[in-house]
């Protein structure tokens, strides 16, 4: 009786974890699908060189229709010129362009001030 207890225990656990990794896997192939599929429409974002105060950004472009951004233009699609200040949402240290605030010296390819100068 208490092995059926413990195998009812263990079906009870893993059924709803199964269940959980099998619609994000769905959900995620479906994404990919729709992005994969997408005739992009969106916008293109020039690059913002991030300052000592203020982060900035890559070039890249985002679709409206599926929701993916590029750093890279997509050989398809249709892309109109969007100045940043007109920019949907925020920008977050997880999107794809994000450049964090720079610091004194070297920081990546960036240099606020010359650590040489006189």
């Amino acid at each position: 009786m208490k092995k059926i207890h413990i195998a009812l225990l263990l079906a009870a656990i893993a059924l709803p974890i199964g269940t959980l990794v099998v619609a994000n896997n769905v959900q995620t192939n479906l994404h990919k699908g729709v992005a994969d599929q997408c005739h992009h429409n969106g916008y293109h974002y020039e690059a913002k060189v991030p300052t000592e105060n203020d982060f900035g950004w890559q070039e890249f472009w985002a679709c409206c229709e599926c929701g993916q951004q590029f750093l890279t233009q997509p050989e398809e699609g249709h892309w109109e010129d969007r100045d940043y200040s007109l920019m949907t949402g925020t920008m977050t240290s997880s999107h794809i362009a994000y450049l964090a605030p720079v610091t004194h010296g070297i920081d990546g390819d960036y240099w606020l001030d010359d650590p040489f100068e006189d």
